[in-house]
């Protein structure tokens, strides 16, 4: 199961601290599946995310891990969890490149029966292997960049760029209603092994509707803004 939207709202940033990890050693992993395992005791207005950066591969895209439980207060059908292994390509241009993402850890309300955490693990180490990260480049500061809210964009200044990326663009519903991302979690941002690049890596909170509920859903953020040539 999983949750896309298109993008809108007031803009709030989260920044917890940031720590180099070299690639591959994803210490966190037993502790998240844990959490996808116990999905089912997801209380009520409770929603747990976290991010885990897992390096840069050759091509300076970044590799990531998200963790995601949410009570699903979009249409109140109970909570849902997944983990999701992602790429984050560089952008070209104003263009970015859609995240990959493995998508196949996923439970929903109606998933009664628990997956076994090894072979939850094994799936999720495997799946980062392929990115093949090879370094875990320069951790930085969060406000080494700058999410903005201009109306009806959404915008990432970093370093070396003349002007900030537009990374959101608000759209309305059926119900012509804004529907768009209202907050950034912000997990890490990291510098490619070669200064080349920059990436931003976190969960963005998207704001939509189902069946005329208004809610909250969090998803895998990932952008890479390349300044210079490598």
């Amino acid at each position: 199961m999983t949750h896309r939207f298109a993008v809108a709202g007031a803009l709030l940033i989260s920044t917890p601290a940031l720590a180099d990890k070299p690639p591959i050693t994803d210490a966190a992993l037993a502790g998240d599946v844990a959490t996808i395992v116990a999905k089912g005791k997801l209380e009520s207005g409770a929603r747990v995310t976290s991010t885990v950066f897992l390096g840069w591969t050759a091509k300076n895209a970044a590799a990531f891990r998200t963790t995601i439980c949410d009570p699903d207060e979009l249409g109140a059908r109970g909570p849902w969890c997944e983990i999701d292994v992602c790429l984050a390509s560089p952008t070209v241009g104003e263009t970015i490149p859609p995240l990959a993402c493995s998508d196949d850890v996923a439970l929903g309300p109606y998933d009664t029966t628990p997956p076994v955490a090894a072979d939850l693990v094994k799936t999720l180490r495997d799946h980062e292997t392929a990115l093949a990260p090879v370094a875990a480049g320069k951790s930085l500061a969060a406000s080494t960049v700058a999410f903005a809210f201009k109306p009806p964009r959404v915008t990432l200044a970093v370093p070396g760029r003349a002007k900030p990326l537009v990374v959101f663009t608000d759209t309305v519903d059926d119900g012509d209603r804004p529907v768009g991302v209202r907050s950034v979690k912000l997990g890490t941002v990291s510098r490619s092994p070669d200064a080349a690049c920059t990436a931003v890596v976190g969960i963005a909170i998207h704001h939509g509707f189902y069946e005329g509920v208004g809610g909250n859903i969090p998803e895998p953020l990932g952008i890479v803004v390349c300044t210079k040539r490598p």
